[in-house]
């Protein structure tokens, strides 16, 4: 789930580190994880993970996760994410950038 919200960071903003100092929006802690395993994935085999963005808040954002077999006729788990934006000075929570809340926000299912 990290490496997949990274890419979708990286798509969204056009910024691929973890700077603060570049990209302060990158400065985030998990706040919370729920994931419901349905199906067991075995053997070991390509999972796809597509990500939607349910819910954004002044300092956070929550992204439901479907893990599915590549052709998604399997949905092996569900989960979501839940991330808080930290201040990179004082490692407090902090509102996500105009930009970060813009592109997000037009993401959210109706």
């Amino acid at each position: 789930m990290e490496r997949a919200q990274k890419v979708m960071f990286i798509a969204l903003m056009g910024k691929d580190t973890i700077d603060p100092a570049v990209a302060p929006d990158v400065y985030v802690v998990v706040r919370d994880i729920d994931l419901h395993y349905l199906v067991a994935i075995r053997p070991e085999c390509d999972v796809k993970l597509i990500l939607s963005v349910r819910k954004v808040r002044a300092a956070g954002l929550t992204v439901d996760v479907e893990f599915r077999s590549p052709d998604h006729a399997i949905l092996y788990a569900k989960a979501s994410r839940t991330i808080c934006r930290m201040d990179g000075v004082s490692h407090q929570p902090s509102a996500w950038s105009d930009e970060f809340r813009a592109k997000h926000e037009a993401l959210i299912r109706a």
